[in-house]
């Protein structure tokens, strides 16, 4: 099932950047992605509250089956209201041996890390999946230069231009915090703190509220200011937010995590947003 629902997330999360620079003129682009990225980031951001709601009250199980008529709806509307593009002067094919060499190869270093934590660094069960993974993710790396002119599937050229490279860096890293965080906080707040599933969703609205107000916002903004500046003070207010994250012990309640929450989210609401608006330009 996960298998699935990431084939699926990937190619909607690329595709619909497309569709949007694809729909709009340059000079409108900045804000319908400002627009796309806040919807986006509305969803992942409340998708921790609604799942305490459902868990409260029904079963951890209902967050998934709520998502099968959302699911077909969004496929009756896509099909209904989004006009056809496509590029017209695309002859490659899919680069399945970087998708195999690419997948094998987080795969097993993901799976090494994970072990890590019971097995220690020393163990077999650590090092193998790890050393495994990096030779396939070194075999990447080489399939895709070898394949440079060839729609590899990654294009490692695009990384010279300093503003793309910049941007992916803020991206990376803006998902990371994200998902550290949600991961983490998730088990402080009901592990440690005891806090009901609602209650701990709640909590999390302290990130959502001002990630969604801001996405908008700093799309509107590039204009002004420029991405570089802004995807700039967007890190600074993560990387404040996450240190407030750094104090948390035991002992320390829930005032240093609402701090941390509300700063980064307003960070994030600039810095991811705004690095999708300059990738793409």
């Amino acid at each position: 099932a996960r298998v699935i629902q990431g084939v699926g997330g990937g190619i909607i999360f690329t595709v619909s950047v497309s569709i949007v620079d694809n729909a709009f003129a340059p000079d409108e682009r900045a804000k319908a992605l400002g627009i796309w990225s806040g919807v986006g980031l509305a969803g992942s951001a409340l998708g921790p509250f609604l799942a305490g709601v459902l868990t409260e009250f029904a079963s951890w199980r209902w967050f998934f089956f709520l998502n099968v008529p959302i699911g077909i709806a969004t496929f009756v509307i896509t099909l209904a209201a989004v006009d056809e593009s496509r590029d017209p002067i695309f002859t490659g094919g899919i680069d399945w041996t970087g998708f195999a060499t690419l997948t094998i190869g987080f795969v097993l270093l993901i799976l090494g890390l994970q072990q890590s934590g019971n097995e220690g660094w020393t163990s077999v069960a650590v090092l193998g999946p790890i050393l495994i993974g990096a030779v396939f993710l070194a075999l990447f790396v080489v399939n895709e230069v070898r394949l440079k002119e060839r729609a590899p599937l990654v294009e490692f050229s695009l990384f010279r231009d300093l503003r793309f490279a910049g941007a992916s860096v803020v991206a990376f890293l803006g998902n990371w915090m994200f998902g550290v965080t949600l991961f983490f906080l998730t088990l402080y707040l009901q592990d440690v703190l005891d806090l009901g599933p609602l209650t701990a969703g709640v909590v999390f609205l302290a990130f959502s509220v001002p990630l969604v107000v801001m996405s908008p916002v700093g799309g509107r903004l590039v204009s002004r200011f420029g991405s570089q500046d802004l995807m700039a003070v967007g890190m600074g207010l993560v990387g404040i937010g996450t240190f407030f994250f750094v104090l948390i012990d035991a002992d320390s309640g829930i005032g240093l995590t609402l701090i941390g929450l509300v700063i980064a989210g307003f960070g994030q609401g600039f810095a991811y947003n705004i690095s999708n608006t300059a990738g793409m330009e």
